[in-house]
C-alpha cells in the first residue's frame, strides 16, 4: 500500500509523543496522573427519496473508526500547561464553532477518509489559571493532514489548520484555512506537521504552479449579547481571496449566520449544554464555485461530497428550529428539535469550473431550473450508557494531581428525518413532487 512520507511521519507522531507525555519524567513534571485514551466507532446511513418520481434518489452510509490520546503537558511549575490532543484513524473531523455536522469549513457529515491531528489548548491568563476559573480565556489550535486520494494514479492530500480563541467569558473567535495538495513538493513535510505555519505560503515555493493547489479561508464567531439569554453564530469561507477590488472574479464564497434564543434551562442536567428549550433562526448561502477549482483533483470535496457544507453549493437555505431536548427512559429516548425550512437550490455541481469567466459573471444567483423544498424536520437522538464527559470542546485540562479521565458518551444514536413538498424537483421545470430525506447514526466510543 503506497504511503507518502508525510503520512507516516505524522502516523508516527500520534503514536510517538504520547509515548513521551506518559514518560514518569514528563508526568512527573505535569502532575496530571495517567493520560486519556479514547476509541470511537460511528455507523451512518442516509438516504433521499421522492415518491411518486423515483423511489430513491440517493443512499449512502459510513463506517468511521479513529482513536485519541489526551493530556496535558507542563515541563515546569512556573510554564503554562497546554493541553494536547492527538487522534488519527479513518473518519471525518469537525472544525469550527458551529454545527459540527452543518457548518461551512469542514464537517463531520463528510465521506470517511484517513486522518490525523493534533490539538493545543492553552490559557491565555495565568492569574486566572490559577484561580482554577472555568472562564478562563483559553486558545485551541488543531493542525489537520487527511488522505483523499481514491485512485492508485492519484495524489490528493489535505490540509487544514484551525485557531479558536475565547477572548471573553461570552465571545469566541474563530480562523481556518483549508489546502488540497495534488503532487509532492519542497517543504510538504513542515506544512502537514508544523503550527501556524500559513498553507497559503506554498504559493511562494519556486517549482509549485498554482495549478497544484486549492486554499480556502474561513472565520467564524459565537458569542451571547450582553444582559439575555440569546446567543449568535456567524460565518464566512471564502476560495482564495477572490474579492479584492479589480479582480472582477465571481463570488467564490460561503456564509452563514444564526441566532438562538434560550426559552427556558435544563432542570437537573448540568452535564448537558443544551439542555433546555431554544429557539433557533438560520440562514445558510453558498455560492456556485464556492468549493471548487479549474483543477478537479482539487475541488474542496470527496467521493463527489463537499468536505464542507454537506447539502453541497449553489443553494441558499433558511431554518426555524426548536430544540427541546425531552428525554424518555431516561435519556434513551430524547426528542432534540423540530424544525421549518425552506431551501433553494440552483443546477450548479460542486466541481463546475467556467470556461468562459465573462459569460459567467453575467449569471444570477441560483443558476438554472432552481428547485425550491419546503418542510418540517425532526431529530432524535439518546444515549445507551454514558460516563462523566466534558461541558465543551473547547476546555483545556486543568493540570493538578489526581485530574480524572476526560466523561465521554459510550454509546448513542441519532435519527434526523426531514420531509415536505418540492417545487421543479430535481430541477424539471414545474414539476411538483414530495420529498424525504432521513439519516440514522450509531456510535460508540470507549
Amino acid at each position: 500500500m503506497r504511503k507518502t512520507v508525510p503520512a507516516v511521519l505524522i502516523w508516527a507522531l500520534c503514536f510517538i509523543l504520547p509515548a513521551v507525555a506518559a514518560s514518569p519524567v514528563v508526568a512527573a513534571a505535569a502532575g496530571t496522573g495517567l493520560p486519556t485514551w479514547a476509541a470511537h466507532l460511528t455507523l451512518s446511513t442516509s438516504a433521499t427519496a421522492d415518491p411518486g418520481s423515483r423511489p430513491l434518489t440517493s443512499n449512502r452510509s459510513d463506517l468511521k473508526l479513529w482513536f485519541e490520546y489526551e493530556s496535558a503537558w507542563q515541563l515546569s511549575r512556573a510554564l503554562v500547561p497546554v493541553g494536547v490532543r492527538l487522534a488519527v484513524g479513518r473518519g471525518a473531523p469537525a472544525l469550527s464553532l458551529g454545527d459540527p455536522a452543518g457548518n461551512l469549513f469542514l464537517t463531520s457529515s463528510a465521506p470517511p477518509y484517513p486522518f490525523a491531528y493534533y490539538r493545543l489548548t492553552m490559557p491565555l491568563s495565568l492569574a486566572r489559571t490559577a484561580a482554577g476559573s472555568s472562564l478562563t480565556p483559553t486558545a485551541t489550535y488543531t493542525r489537520l493532514w487527511g488522505d483523499l486520494t481514491q485512485a492508485p494514479d492519484e495524489r490528493r492530500w489535505l490540509g487544514v489548520h484551525y485557531l479558536q480563541v475565547r477572548l471573553l467569558p461570552h465571545l469566541t473567535l474563530g480562523a481556518g484555512e483549508a489546502v488540497l495538495f495534488d503532487t509532492r513538493f519542497t517543504g510538504d513535510i513542515a506544512y502537514t506537521v508544523v503550527p501556524l505555519l500559513p498553507y497559503y505560503l506554498a504559493k511562494k515555493i519556486p517549482g509549485l504552479p498554482s495549478n497544484h493547489d486549492n486554499s480556502l479561508f474561513f472565520l467564524d464567531a459565537s458569542g451571547r449579547f450582553t444582559g439575555s439569554n440569546t446567543t449568535f453564530y456567524a460565518s464566512f469561507l471564502v476560495n482564495e481571496f477572490p474579492m479584492h477590488p479589480g479582480a472582477g472574479n465571481p463570488a467564490l464564497y460561503a456564509w452563514q449566520a444564526k441566532l438562538q434564543q434560550q426559552l427556558s434551562s435544563g432542570v437537573g442536567r448540568p452535564d448537558r449544554e443544551e439542555a433546555g428549550r431554544l429557539f433557533t433562526a438560520e440562514y445558510t448561502q453558498v455560492r456556485h464555485l464556492a468549493y471548487s477549482n479549474g483543477n478537479r483533483a482539487l475541488v474542496y470535496g470527496y467521493q463527489g461530497l463537499p468536505l464542507g457544507y454537506p447539502r453541497g453549493s449553489d443553494l441558499d437555505r433558511f431554518e426555524l428550529g426548536l430544540t427541546l431536548d425531552e428525554g424518555f427512559l431516561g435519556d434513551t429516548i430524547r426528542i432534540e428539535q423540530l424544525q421549518l425550512f425552506v431551501q433553494r437550490q440552483g443546477e450548479g455541481k460542486l466541481d463546475d469550473w467556467p470556461q468562459n469567466w465573462d459569460e459567467w459573471r453575467q449569471r444570477p444567483f441560483l443558476t438554472g431550473t432552481v428547485e425550491t423544498w419546503a418542510g418540517t424536520g425532526l431529530r432524535l437522538g439518546g444515549e445507551l450508557t454514558s460516563r462523566r464527559q466534558p461541558a465543551s470542546e473547547d476546555r483545556w485540562p486543568q493540570v493538578s494531581p489526581g485530574n480524572g479521565p476526560a466523561r465521554m458518551v459510550s454509546s448513542e444514536w441519532h435519527m434526523t428525518v426531514s420531509a415536505g413538498p418540492a417545487w421543479n424537483l430535481e430541477h424539471r421545470q414545474g414539476e411538483q413532487g414530495f420529498r424525504i430525506e432521513a439519516t440514522v447514526s450509531w456510535s460508540w466510543s470507549l
